[in-house]
């Protein structure tokens, strides 16, 4: 079944697989997806359509999804024209969103100002903005997971003479990707949090960093000063894998082991 032809175009999507460059940037499938991928039309125009009615639904929505999830390449144009007025602190409506447009030579690839006005006239009201991105988001996940799966299925047919194990490896970095969910959140200016980030370096330099949560390594908590406000980042690996990079663990690693556990741990890297 040939993909729909459309007289607009928009930019491609960076990752995932999921479109065909072409002429009139029609999206299409490739080797990727045999058949159309799946996608909701009119939950990506009701998503558009409730941003373009009210500012606070932009601000919901952008943490829900990104521009990648939108399937069609017009809905992708005009959601990042709509995000570049809403994170420079600017109106959004149809005026000057089809202004925003044109500037950047897209008004017509995406329909003109017509279809930014036929999104706005698709909902009656913004409220169920976030409901719709929803269904965007997950019809988004259902090709990451095609597109995962073809991969991984890519993989096994092409690894003569490769090792089991690096094939399955692959693999599960390829679900791990799929799945890793994106962490969204709204705009900051980089100038204030550049600031805080050296201020913090420096207090902690200066050994002027109020003590946090001890740890009970103390060659970590005379590093960190405990465990400070902020997200905690783990990072770890399965066996095997080269998290240690064939290093010895420091002796205060091993005494701090030999207490709680017989088993002596293959490598604590800091």
């Amino acid at each position: 079944m040939a993909a729909e032809e459309t007289n607009w175009g928009g930019p491609r999507p960076q990752s995932g697989g999921s479109y065909v460059q072409g002429d009139a940037g029609s999206p299409g499938r490739d080797a990727v997806f045999d058949r159309v991928p799946p996608h909701d039309d009119e939950a990506e125009m009701a998503v558009l359509g409730g941003m373009l009615l009210s500012k606070d639904a932009i601000g919901e929505v952008s943490q829900m999804i990104d521009v990648t999830d939108f399937y069609q390449p017009k809905h992708q144009t005009i959601y990042e024209a709509i995000i570049d007025l809403f994170s420079n602190s600017q109106n959004v409506d149809v005026v000057i969103v089809a202004n925003q447009l044109m500037k950047d030579g897209n008004l017509d690839k995406v329909g003109g100002a017509d279809y930014l006005h036929t999104l706005v006239a698709f909902v009656p009201t913004a409220a169920n903005a976030t409901y719709y991105a929803e269904i965007v988001h997950q019809r988004a996940i259902l090709r990451n997971v095609i597109a995962a799966g073809t991969k991984i299925a890519q993989l096994g047919y092409s690894a003569e003479g490769s090792q089991a194990e690096d094939v399955v490896n692959l693999a599960q970095a390829e679900v791990y990707e799929m799945s890793t969910g994106r962490v969204k959140q709204d705009y900051e200016a980089i100038g204030p949090v550049v600031h805080d980030a050296l201020e913090q370096l420096d207090k902690l330099q200066n050994g002027d960093l109020k003590t946090g949560v001890p740890t009970g390594f103390r060659d970590i908590d005379d590093v960190t000063q405990g465990l400070q406000p902020g997200p905690m980042v783990v990072v770890a690996g399965r066996d095997q894998a080269g998290g240690g990079s064939g290093r010895r663990p420091p002796p205060w690693a091993s005494r701090r082991w030999a207490s709680i556990s017989p088993v002596r741990p293959r490598c604590i890297t800091i």
